[in-house]
């Protein structure tokens, strides 16, 4: 079994560290992709000490100016972590993965991405995820490849039944993270007939709110291996010190 996870935990999380904590013990990810998160040793104090090696070699780096940004880290396995564009330096974070004990099709190169999508003006997501795009895609050729995070925009393909809809700017994304890089939604591909998950309490209202810009992409021929793919967004994921964003959860067996 293989467990993906993707969790942005808003400006490094509780102020006690405890994040890290919380998250590996409820979700249990083999591969944990995390934005807005602080330095990893800075979570070492509430993590038991078999935790410790694992926290301290996740790959790492600040986003711009900010104390945070993103991370991966694993349960097993070793990662090696790759150059990006410094325009990306901490928004995005990429590793080839090495030693896993099972995961979906070859086993050849595996290669992950944390991202976080940045702002570079005022309403400019759409163009700066495609930035982003750009800077993976060429990362991406020969590679098994796994791309997870805060995407800031609408990262699923809305049903028709709900009031919002996606802009011309979304559907192009999705299909670019299909076709240019030959990767699935897993969310979607297991929910195709429903209306989107909330991944995001905007401003921290506990109202249901539509906001669902969090998601995890693997490649298309691991789809006979998805089993679950889910969004915690119960009120356990909703008390008071927790993120304004929820968890993506995803499960993969032979």
């Amino acid at each position: 079994m293989l467990t993906l996870a993707t969790y942005n935990l808003y400006k490094g999380g509780p102020e006690d560290f405890s994040a890290w904590a919380r998250t590996l013990g409820a979700l249990a990810p083999d591969i944990l992709l995390l934005q807005e998160s602080c330095a990893p040793d800075r979570y070492l104090g509430t993590l038991p000490p078999e935790r410790h090696a694992q926290v301290q070699r996740a790959p790492w780096a600040p986003a711009a100016a900010n104390a945070w940004g993103s991370a991966i880290s694993l349960a097993q396995g070793t990662a090696t972590m790759l150059p990006l564009p410094a325009a990306l330096h901490g928004w995005v974070v990429g590793a080839d993965i090495h030693g896993l004990r099972w995961r979906p099709g070859a086993n050849g190169p595996l290669r992950v991405f944390s991202l976080h999508t940045p702002t570079s003006a005022p309403c400019a997501y759409e163009r700066d995820l495609n930035t982003a795009l750009s800077a993976i895609a060429p990362l991406a050729v020969g590679y098994d490849v796994i791309l997870g995070g805060d995407f800031n925009v609408t990262i699923s393909v809305r049903h028709g039944a709900e009031e919002r809809t996606n802009t011309p700017g979304e559907i192009a994304i999705h299909q670019r993270l299909r076709n240019e890089l030959g990767l699935i939604n897993c969310w979607q591909a297991l929910h195709p007939d429903e209306a989107l998950a909330q991944t995001l309490r905007y401003r921290f209202s506990d109202a249901p709110q539509s906001f669902h810009l969090d998601g995890l992409f693997v490649p298309a021929a691991w789809r006979p291996f998805l089993r679950t793919c889910a969004v915690h967004n119960d009120a356990e994921w909703r008390r008071k010190g927790s993120s304004d964003h929820f968890p993506v959860v995803a499960t993969f067996t032979p």
